[in-house]
């Protein structure tokens, strides 16, 4: 089994993505069912970043550090 990255890891890593200018839309899965835990994070407008990319103000507002 895969061990969980931490927090900081794991915003590290989505820094990484995002600096290569992949859109970031953060989510958590449930270890148990393998499903996406509804309502994880609350990113109301996500589609405008398949035709323009996330600036980093708009990466910075996702607080991926803060996944629990």
């Amino acid at each position: 089994m895969l061990e969980q990255p931490r927090n900081l890891e794991l915003l590290k890593i989505a820094q990484a993505y995002h600096k290569q200018g992949f859109a970031i839309i953060p989510f958590v899965i449930d270890p148990e069912t393998k499903k996406k835990v509804p309502d994880t994070w609350r990113v109301p407008q996500w589609g405008q970043w398949q035709n323009k990319p996330q600036t980093q103000t708009e990466f910075d507002n996702l607080h991926i550090e803060t996944v629990s």
